[in-house]
């Protein structure tokens, strides 16, 4: 899971990594200096399109004054190389070129710094501008990941806006407007743009930072990844949405014949022949906490518990294990506690449940902090980590069908950075050994087709592991919804993208939840859309909420059920989809021959038969190669 702030996706990365700082405060006002060409342009254009006033440009009046507030910063400075360069056919003549020649130490520690000596006023209003290039040295078409973010000092590191980019070896430009929500002094506020994720490099040019004011609003000025509230694909006719239903038709049904004959085996015309799904083949699941199930906290709410309770089992017929099995949970824990998550797991394993572990490694040392120990002992923290993953395998072998191996690699590399690139795949091969039959998983908080930094370097991740042959069997796209909608073409591209690494990868939507600032009726058409796309791709093997009730909710905001219980926009459509169309329900009578034949989802049934006052019922499913059933009417 990661953290979201004033809709943008924040990425552990700007908040530690390569950074780019200037420092306000008060002072002495300064004369205003001639602005040189590029800033000229930049406040004509403002005044023209926008029809903003004059405002401060607080870095410096010449692209050279701007660029020469910066300096590299940090444990690992000289990890990194800064110059200016010239550039030809852009609106400005100078830029900043940064190469990150190694990765030393943990991922935040080259930075890049610079001072300004402008106040700032609560409520105050900024325009960012800057253009940015990158790349990965002779590697043609490996994106550079870097970002924007606006931070106090001290304060929220994850600052008043921040902004992902990834970078091509084209100019993109970048507009971000930016509220001041307090006062800030000399050296109290950050700029910040992380560049060490890996070699790399970036350059920036065209850097202004504007002041307005109080007079002037943030939806007044330019942003150049305006928060949308809508998508592409969310019309009834939209193309997508008829091949998707197409391919659900073909991939997640299959036929149904059922045979009805008397004692002696003759057939049983018009008789009447009830179909109904009691269970789905394809995993809709929840995340829970096993533990609590055994043991609820003393001050646990009983009766919203028994309601999402009462759910559960209804709804789901899988869940994915929070908090018990992470290694700040498990990794020396008493045999005791243990011993009750093992007791919360054999409760949904008697109860039908298929169970998704999560997660084996977290790597870094805020998630694993016992890991910390080990901080100055590889060879040690290397064999630490594979007991544990030999031990919780061993653990929980008798009942999860499916593990996570390793979460969100992207915002945590401070144990790989120390084990080195081959860890994660590492941590794989140990699994497999330690569990041949489970299907293991790689995760990242990622939205299908939303892009970013994220979506890049999990994705590079990925294709390494399959190329150094690494068991692995899924990759999780997390998909904590929010911000603008990501179009529906742009989700099916990425499935197919993460999907096509290798024949036979699973894909999983592993942590679904969705918040649009209240906007109850795109978050229902989203969650509509979204869940049919998904169920649509054929590498896609579960459907996993992070909870579904909202106060049992990570951030109190699910998908499905207010918290007096009733059922929100979003919910209803999920449940139109799971629990209505997607789970047939059928009936008719037989023909001369005694057969009746239908066509239905994939998964468990009752089917009924009766006629004459005589009536049978038997439990059968409908799998992919689909099922003749003979039912005896009698005798």
């Amino acid at each position: 899971m990661k953290w979201r702030f004033a809709n943008c996706r924040v990425s552990a990365l700007f908040l530690v990594a390569a950074c780019a700082v200037f420092v306000v405060g008060h002072g002495q006002p300064q004369q205003v200096k001639a602005q040189d060409s590029y800033h000229l342009g930049l406040q004509r254009e403002l005044a023209q399109k926008r029809k903003l006033p004059a405002g401060e440009s607080i870095f410096g009046a010449t692209e050279e004054e701007v660029l020469s507030r910066f300096h590299l910063h940090g444990p690992a400075a000289d990890a990194g190389t800064m110059r200016v360069i010239d550039v030809q056919g852009q609106p400005f003549r100078k830029a900043l070129r940064i190469d990150v020649n190694r990765l030393q130490g943990e991922f935040w520690h080259t930075m890049l710094q610079a001072l300004s000596p402008v106040p700032l006023k609560k409520g105050e209003v900024l325009l960012v501008t800057l253009y940015a290039r990158g790349g990965v040295p002779n590697v043609a078409g490996s994106p550079a990941l870097t970002g924007v973010s606006i931070k106090p000092i001290p304060g929220d590191p994850h600052g008043f806006a921040t902004r992902e980019l990834v970078l091509t070896d084209q100019w993109e430009r970048i507009q971000m407007p930016v509220v001041v929500t307090e006062d800030r002094e000399v050296g109290k506020l950050e700029w910040i743009s992380a560049l060490s994720s890996k070699i790399q490099w970036v350059e920036f040019g065209g850097i202004s930072v504007i002041k307005y004011g109080l007079d002037v609003k943030p939806s007044d000025l330019p942003d150049s990844a305006a928060v949308r509230a809508d998508y592409a694909g969310r019309s009834a006719n939209a193309p997508w949405r008829k091949e998707a239903l197409a391919r659900i038709e073909k991939i997640r049904k299959g036929d149904l014949k059922v045979r009805v004959v008397d004692a002696q085996g003759k057939p049983v015309p018009q008789a009447q022949v009830k179909v109904e799904m009691t269970r789905h083949a394809f995993r809709w699941g929840t995340a829970i906490v096993p533990s609590i199930e055994i043991e609820p906290i003393p001050d646990w709410n009983r009766t919203a518990h028994e309601a999402q309770f009462k759910h559960l089992f209804s709804l789901f017929n899988h869940i994915a294990v929070d908090i018990d099995l992470k290694f700040d949970r498990w990794y020396g824990s008493s045999a005791a506690n243990k011993a009750r998550v093992l007791e919360g797991l054999q409760m949904f394993k008697d109860r039908g449940m298929s169970i998704h572990g999560h997660t084996m490694i977290w790597p870094s040392f805020g998630n694993m902090p016992q890991a910390a120990q080990f901080r100055d002992d590889p060879g040690k923290m290397r064999e630490e980590l594979r007991n544990h993953i030999r031990e919780i395998a061993a653990k929980t072998a008798p009942y999860t069908q499916t593990w996570d191996v390793v979460n969100e690699p992207y915002g945590n590399q401070e144990i790989t950075r120390i084990l080195g690139d081959g860890a994660i795949g590492e941590w794989f091969r140990v699994a497999r050994a330690a569990l041949p039959k489970t299907r293991l998983y790689i995760n990242e908080g990622i939205t299908p087709g939303g892009g970013g930094a994220t979506e890049a370097y999990y994705y590079d991740v990925c294709r390494k592991l399959v190329a150094e042959g690494a068991p692995v069997d899924g990759i999780g796209l997390q998909s904590h919804i929010g911000g603008s909608p990501t179009d529906m073409p742009k989700v099916w591209a990425s499935l197919q993208k993460f999907a096509g690494l290798k024949p036979g990868m699973e894909l999983s939507i592993s942590e679904f939840d969705i918040n649009f600032r209240g906007d109850k009726q795109l978050e229902h058409d989203y969650t509509r859309d979204f869940t049919i796309l998904a169920f649509s791709h054929p590498a896609v093997k579960m459907f996993t909420m992070w909870g579904f009730h909202d106060p049992y909710h990570w951030l109190k905001y699910a998908p499905l059920f207010n918290p007096d219980g009733s059922l929100k926009p979003s919910g209803k459509a999920w449940m139109d989809l799971v629990h209505g169309a997607w789970k047939t329900k059928a009936q008719g009578r037989t023909g001369a021959k005694g057969e009746y034949a239908t066509r239905g989802f994939l998964g468990d049934y009752e089917v009924t038969v009766s006629r004459s006052g005589k009536s049978q019922t038997v439990k059968t499913s409908v799998p992919k190669g689909g099922r003749a059933l003979v039912v005896r009417l009698g005798g």
